[in-house]
């Protein structure tokens, strides 16, 4: 992920990061917990945060340089998480396979606002237009072949399946 020309951030497993500070030239190496990283964000060079297996969360305010777990209520403690987005300083959202977290306040607070029926089906993938609009891929619905991209139009408060968008072999969205 790259936030401008030269600030980037790869993850992985084993909680590896690489960060570099000059378009790509030079990278440095970080070690976060040992989590399984599955999407990192970073709304400005220095401020980010990443997500992955076990629940676990983090945010760095120095470039992803070094990391701080973050605690919330509001979201299964064991879910996969698979990736984090911010449409302002204060909004944003965390996917899973237990649903779709939004918070208001910077990441105090979480709230599933798109709860799966089927464990294991969650939200997988999204990308968010603007501050109203965006689209995720996942599944919550007990068919054999479900629709898998939803879309908001009000921040994420509610989500609306898109027509035709069954093909389970789907896997991202941008």
């Amino acid at each position: 992920y790259f936030a401008d020309a030269d600030h980037g951030w790869v993850v992985g497993r084993m909680g590896t990061a690489i960060v570099t500070d000059d378009g790509g030239d030079t990278w440095t190496a970080v070690r976060v917990d040992e989590l399984d990283i599955k999407g990192v964000y970073f709304s400005d060079p220095q401020n980010g945060w990443i997500v992955g297996r076990e629940g676990k969360i983090y945010r760095s305010e120095d470039g992803g340089y070094s990391w701080e777990r973050q605690i919330f209520t509001g979201y299964p403690e064991m879910d996969d998480l698979f990736e984090v987005r911010f449409v302002t300083d204060s909004e944003g959202f965390i996917l899973g396979y237990h649903g779709v977290f939004v918070t208001s306040d910077g990441g105090s607070d979480w709230v599933n606002n798109w709860l799966p029926i089927v464990e294991d089906r969650g939200a997988w993938s999204m990308t968010v237009v603007d501050r109203e609009h965006a689209y995720l891929l996942g599944s919550r619905w007990t068919e054999s072949d479900p629709e898998l991209i939803y879309a908001t139009e009000n921040g994420g408060h509610t989500w609306t399946a898109v027509p035709g968008s069954n093909a389970s072999i789907l896997r991202g969205i941008v």
